[in-house]
């Protein structure tokens, strides 16, 4: 039962990370794409939406993995992909806003 909440944490990034792929900019705050222009605020929110995708499935599939295996390496699992993620939110945060 435990990880059912973190079942639902992973979906729910997914879920934000679709819409935001999909060109819906609302869940990403005005201050973070303040400086994106117009002609690239498409592939921004494709690729902020990306990593915030992959944080999802990362969240799923080490929560559906420890149900199975039981191990705490599968934490390594999760924070690998936390890390790609991020790495990519940031990568889009810095080519398209020219900040942080």
């Amino acid at each position: 039962m435990e990880h059912f909440t973190i079942i639902i944490l992973g979906v729910c990034c997914i879920i934000l990370g679709v819409r935001n792929y999909q060109g819906k900019h609302i869940y990403n705050k005005w201050y973070n794409r303040k400086k994106v222009s117009e002609q690239v605020k498409i592939k921004y929110g494709k690729i902020i939406g990306l990593g915030i995708i992959i944080i999802g499935l990362t969240i799923i599939l080490s929560a559906f993995m420890q149900i199975v295996y039981h191990s705490n390496y599968i934490w390594y699992f999760t924070f690998l992909g936390l890390a790609i993620g991020l790495i990519i939110i940031l990568y889009a945060q810095i080519k398209y806003n020219k900040s942080i």
